[in-house]
């Protein structure tokens, strides 16, 4: 009879060893989802849109919005020069970087700021030539700035489509040209 009890005791220690082990296992995955999901959300659910093509990908956080739009006003209002611009394209690629977008995006052409009552609106990275999109996202607008390469194929895209669509709102910005 002891033989049978110390058999059953080996078993019981055993499947309490499989249990525990499968408990440890599924609570790792578990917490390992929730980490994944919980980066993959905005870091910031108020502030300025930020658009990757037609895809919302997060805000600028409202604690930058201040010095942005100061310094939107103060390009549009003294009709600045391409030094002031170039500030700030590169202030508002560090807002971006800084409220949880990614540097790849956020310092990337083209980029294009959507300004009304020389406030921005929203921004939009990339390549998007939707009359439909930029008409909803213009409907109130004053401005668009639209920062660019002039090596680059998309900027010259939106060049063109912002020439034939928008062309007494939009102010282009060739960072890499002499202007």
């Amino acid at each position: 009879m002891k033989r049978k009890r110390t058999r059953k005791s080996k078993h019981r220690k055993r499947t309490l060893l499989y249990i525990a082990i499968a408990a440890v296992v599924i609570a790792v995955v578990i917490t390992s989802i929730i980490a994944f999901q919980a980066l993959q959300k905005p870091q910031q659910s108020e502030g300025i849109p930020v658009y990757l093509g037609s895809e919302k990908i997060g805000y600028i956080s409202s604690k930058y919005v201040a010095e942005l739009d100061s310094k939107v006003s103060n390009a549009i209002k003294t009709n600045a020069s391409i030094d002031t611009y170039k500030d700030l394209y590169y202030t508002l690629a560090n807002a971006e970087v800084g409220s949880g977008i990614q540097a790849g995006y956020a310092f990337s052409v083209p980029h294009i700021v959507v300004v009304s009552n020389y406030t921005i609106k929203a921004v939009v990275i990339g390549e998007i030539t939707s009359k439909t999109f930029w008409n909803n996202i213009t409907s109130s607008a004053q401005c668009i700035i639209m920062f660019g390469l002039t090596t680059c194929p998309h900027c010259h895209n939106m060049y063109e489509f912002f020439n034939k669509y928008y062309k007494n709102m939009t102010t282009f910005i060739w960072l890499d040209a002499k202007q």
